[in-house]
C-alpha cells in the first residue's frame, strides 16, 4: 500500500489526535470507476477512519490515499446538475458586488468550467486550475482557460507572470480535498493583491452531524470544517474572515469570505456560528461516537424499511456521487439486487461502480430494462442533495405501483 500514508498530526494545526476514531468499513477510492465488473469487485480497498485533533478541533481522516491517484481523473462534472449550475451563476452575479468588473478572479479546483463560465459572462477575467484532464478538457470546450495543474509554487508563478495576481481567489468544495492544507493557503496568499479576497465554499461539519450525513466521507474528503477549526488555521496564515454565508449546497454549507488581515481586523461575523457549533457538541470528540450510533439507526431503519423488497420489484440507483460508495458498504446493501445505477454524466456511463460492481447507464437504458422486466420499479436516490430534481426525471418514467428512496435527513418514500 504504498499510494496510503497514515497521518500523525493535524493537518491543520500540527496538533496530536485524540485517541478516539471512527474505523467505517474499508472502501475503495470512491470515484475510481472500472470498465468492467470483474475489475470493480477485486479493487483495492484502503482504511477509512475519521480523528480529531485535541487542539484546533479539527475532524479528518487518518490515512491519506494519494492525491494523484485520487484526482488524476476526477470526472464529477458540476454541470452535470441544474441545481449547480444555477448555484454558480448566482455567485458569479454577487462577485460584482465585490470586486470591480474585468477583475482577475481564479478559481481552485475550477472543474468542468461551469463557473469559470458565469464569471467570464459577469466581466471577469477568469483562469481555473484543475488536476483533471477530463475536466480540463471540458472546461476548454466552454472557451475557458483552464490550467492542467495542481495548486502549488510552480502553477501560483504561472498565474501571476501571465494574468497578475488575482482580486479574488475562489474555491468552491476543494479544501475537503487538499492534503497538505498549510501550503495551499500559503499558495493562496500569493496569488492574492492585498486587496484581494478569498472565497471558499466547504461542507460544514456541523449540518453534517444534524443530518446524519455520514456517506461524505469518503477518501476524497479528507477534511471535515467547521468555522472554529478555521478561524485558528486563516488567523495562522494572516487571514481573516469578513463574512459567512450558509448555504444549501451538499447537504449544508458555508461560504466564508476571507482578507488579508489588518491590525484592524474583527472576527465578529463568525460569533453565532461559534455558539452554535458550541451548542451541538460538534468540536469535541464525542462527535466520534456520535457519527457511530447514527450511522448504526440508520442502517437498522433502511433495513427495516427495505425488508419487504424482493424479485417482484426493479432496484436501480439513481445517480452515482462519491458518497454511493460509503453508503452502499456502511448500510449493508451490496446484497439488495440493485440492477444498475442511472448517472446523467455521460463520463460516468459504461463504467462499474468500485466495490460493488453496479453498472451504471444512461436514464433511456434504464427504461428500456424496467419495461423489459415486466416490474414495479424501486429507485433509491443517492445523491440525497439533488433529490428533487431527480424526483421530477423519476415521474416521467416510472411505472405505476412503483417508489422512489431518499435516505438524509430521514428516509423518505415517495410513490409513483
Amino acid at each position: 500500500m504504498s499510494e496510503l500514508r497514515e497521518l500523525f498530526e493535524c493537518r491543520l494545526c500540527f496538533g496530536n489526535f485524540f485517541d478516539n476514531q471512527l474505523a467505517l468499513t474499508p472502501t475503495p477510492p470512491a470515484n475510481e470507476l472500472y470498465l468492467s465488473r470483474n475489475d470493480a469487485l477485486k479493487c483495492e480497498v484502503f482504511p477509512l477512519t475519521l480523528v480529531m485533533c485535541s487542539d484546533c478541533r479539527h475532524l479528518q481522516l487518518k490515512y491519506v490515499v494519494e492525491p494523484k491517484r485520487l484526482f488524476s481523473n476526477y470526472v464529477y462534472k458540476s454541470g452535470t446538475s441544474r441545481i449547480f449550475r444555477e448555484h454558480f451563476a448566482a455567485l458569479a452575479f454577487s462577485m460584482k458586488e465585490l470586486i470591480s468588473p474585468s477583475s482577475l478572479i481564479v478559481e481552485i479546483g475550477s472543474n468542468d468550467g461551469t463557473l469559470l463560465s458565469e464569471l467570464s459572462q459577469n466581466g471577469f477575467i477568469s483562469v481555473g486550475l484543475e488536476p483533471s484532464r477530463v475536466l480540463v478538457k471540458s472546461a476548454e470546450a466552454l472557451g475557458q482557460v483552464s490550467i492542467e495543474a495542481y495548486l502549488n509554487n510552480e502553477s501560483v508563478r504561472e498565474i501571476k507572470e501571465k494574468y497578475g495576481s488575482a482580486s479574488a481567489v475562489i474555491a468552491n468544495n476543494v479544501f475537503a480535498h487538499i492534503e497538505d492544507m498549510n501550503s495551499a493557503i500559503d499558495c493562496i496568499s500569493e496569488l492574492l493583491s492585498e486587496a484581494g479576497i478569498f472565497v471558499f465554499e466547504v461542507a460544514h461539519l456541523l449540518q453534517m452531524v444534524e443530518k446524519g450525513l455520514f456517506d461524505t466521507i469518503y477518501h476524497e474528503h479528507m477534511s471535515y470544517h467547521s468555522v472554529a477549526a478555521l478561524i485558528p488555521f486563516l488567523s495562522n496564515h494572516n487571514f481573516e474572515i469578513f463574512k459567512i454565508e450558509e448555504i444549501p449546497m451538499h447537504g449544508g454549507s458555508i461560504r466564508v469570505f476571507a482578507r488579508k488581515a489588518t491590525k484592524d481586523s474583527s472576527m465578529s461575523s463568525t460569533s453565532d456560528y461559534l455558539k452554535r457549533e458550541l451548542a451541538s457538541g460538534i468540536n469535541s470528540v464525542g462527535v466520534i461516537e456520535k457519527i457511530s450510533n447514527q450511522i448504526k439507526v440508520l442502517r437498522f431503519e433502511i433495513m427495516k424499511e427495505l425488508q419487504s423488497i424482493d424479485d417482484r420489484y426493479f432496484v436501480f440507483g439513481y445517480g452515482a456521487p462519491a458518497k454511493v460508495v460509503t453508503f452502499l458498504s456502511e448500510m449493508g446493501l451490496k446484497n439488495l439486487g440493485i440492477q444498475a445505477v442511472v448517472d446523467d454524466n455521460l463520463d460516468k456511463q459504461g463504467k462499474f461502480l468500485p466495490g460493488t460492481g453496479i453498472p451504471i447507464i444512461s436514464s433511456s437504458e434504464i427504461q428500456l430494462m424496467i419495461a423489459g422486466s415486466g416490474k414495479s420499479a424501486v429507485c433509491l436516490v443517492f445523491p440525497w442533495n439533488l433529490g428533487d430534481e431527480i424526483l421530477a426525471k423519476l415521474r416521467d418514467f416510472m411505472p405505476s405501483n412503483s417508489c422512489a428512496y431518499s435516505f438524509f435527513p430521514t428516509i423518505k418514500k415517495v410513490e409513483f
